[in-house]
């Protein structure tokens, strides 16, 4: 995920992410959108909460594990957790590199992609895990 992205993602709720250690982001840009969207779904519902589960609930990665998005959190909340579900799920339609729909394809890697994007290496070129 491009620099850009990643700060973007993070400037939507900084207290959910915690310092620059222990914190990463490894995966493809086109899945900013679905981020965006979970990470405002995230930080609403934590609103919700009192200020001390507010203070210990952090994301400590965001990442690609068997093609599907995996979002990696400090605490367990069921309706948190519910939330993050949901994206993980949807994560298998939409396309890693554009954003646009897609699905789950199997080469020597799980990855999901569109029509243009279905060669692996887009998917292997395009992602790098980048730490704060």
């Amino acid at each position: 995920m491009t620099r850009e992205h990643i700060d973007y993602i993070i400037s939507l709720c900084p207290s959910l992410f915690g310092t620059k250690e222990s914190f990463s982001i490894g995966c493809n840009d086109g899945w900013v959108g679905l981020l965006t969207n979970t990470i405002q779904k995230i930080s609403q519902k934590l609103s919700e909460y009192p200020e001390c589960v507010r203070n210990t609930f952090l994301i400590s990665s965001i990442e690609t594990v068997d093609g599907r998005l995996t979002i990696h959190s400090s605490e367990y909340i069921k309706e948190i957790e519910d939330i993050i579900l949901d994206a993980e799920t949807e994560s298998e339609t939409i396309c890693e590199i554009c954003g646009n729909v897609g699905s789950m394809r199997e080469h020597f890697l799980s990855y999901v992609a569109c029509e243009e994007h279905t060669e692996v290496s887009n998917v292997i070129e395009e992602q790098e895990t980048t730490s704060l």
